[in-house]
């Protein structure tokens, strides 16, 4: 086996996601029945296209369905932990956490979230970051939302981010820390 092979074999173990492995497992049978059919033999280039151009197909296809099953997971668990939720609130998050691909947003100076949210987001934050986040937490966050936090801190606008940075550095005492996440937040969102 070349080395070629066991790149390719390591990215499907432990990279692809479970989409890019069904694409994968679709052209490998794909390949066996044309084996099996004696097609095989035609000419490579004819063959490459086709392939290239199924897996393009069929790569567009499932990004559309896994976004739509993940924003109706994504909004089922959101209404299982907050079940009054309005639908303008519920449509603010899914937009946040699921996004319409290709549209990047500038980073606003205050959050479109609800206040309520964008505090639970911080408090799970900063406990993640100071360690004091139980195991239980991050598995179940972990398992909710893969990659929560990059995903908050993307979320975040620039002076949350900033206050978020300094706290960790020491460069500010907790105190002074709430108080500027409350000028950013609003008031009334509490600690």
């Amino acid at each position: 086996m070349t080395n070629r092979v066991y790149e390719i074999v390591d990215y499907i173990l432990n990279e692809a996601t479970d989409p890019e492995v069904e694409i994968i497992i679709s052209a490998i049978k794909r390949r066996l029945e044309d084996a099996a059919h004696g097609l095989d033999k035609m000419n490579p280039k004819k063959l490459a296209r086709s392939v290239s151009s199924q897996v393009t197909e069929d790569i567009g296809g499932s990004i559309d369905q896994i976004r739509t099953m993940v924003r109706g997971f994504v909004a089922e668990k959101i209404k299982q932990q907050a079940p009054e939720i309005s639908d303008d609130d519920l449509e603010e998050l899914l937009k946040a956490w699921v996004p319409e691909p290709g549209k990047g947003k500038p980073r606003p100076e205050k959050s479109n979230l609800p206040k309520d949210a964008l505090m639970t987001m911080i408090k799970q934050f900063l406990s993640y970051s100071l360690k004091t986040m139980s195991a239980t937490e991050q598995a179940e966050l972990g398992n909710e939302i893969p990659d929560w936090q990059e995903k908050y801190w993307r979320e975040f606008p620039e002076p949350i981010r900033a206050t978020i940075a300094r706290f960790l550095k020491g460069d500010i005492d907790e105190e002074e820390f709430w108080s500027r996440i409350a000028e950013v937040v609003g008031p009334d969102a509490g600690e």
